[in-house]
């Protein structure tokens, strides 16, 4: 899992932001808590591979033509849509504000089995060869790290 806390403009620092992986399900405790979240709305998480940004959405079981992904180029968001209006969502991909990369809608691919919606985006090269360096620096850090002790 990958987390992230910011600050607000005036130093409040925020709740924690999940960048991969699946956020810590809370369980309903009958004893503390009143009403529950329920196990069959649709969950988004995100979980990378070496060469695709991946989510999955999962229990949305409508038929693969009740999908519609597209680019919001302005805003800098991918959008998933249901022609039923039944699920809507907006979501960024971070690494590529960094890099102040376009999104690309070539870039985007999806598909749905078992009642979950797994989208990709195709990593740029830039964004592969600096998670390649990073992982290099990693790795040279626990060596130095061994050699110390």
């Amino acid at each position: 899992m990958r987390k992230r806390r910011t600050k607000t403009a005036i130093g409040k620092v925020e709740e924690w932001e999940v960048l991969q992986g699946d956020a810590e399900a809370r369980r309903w405790n009958p004893d503390t808590m009143m009403i529950g979240e329920s196990t069959q709305n649709p969950q988004f998480s995100r979980k990378d591979t070496a060469a695709c940004f991946q989510w999955r959405v999962r229990n949305l079981p409508y038929p693969e033509d009740n999908y519609n992904l597209s680019v919001d180029h302005a805003a800098r968001k991918v959008v998933i849509r249901t022609n039923n209006k039944k699920y809507y969502k907006k979501f960024d991909i971070p690494e590529l504000d960094v890099i102040d990369a376009p999104l690309e809608e070539a870039a985007l691919t999806w598909h749905h089995a078992n009642n979950t919606l797994v989208i990709s985006y195709k990593k740029p090269a830039k964004v592969v060869q600096a998670e390649k360096a990073d992982i290099a620096e990693q790795k040279k850090m626990s060596e130095n790290d061994i050699k110390l002790w």
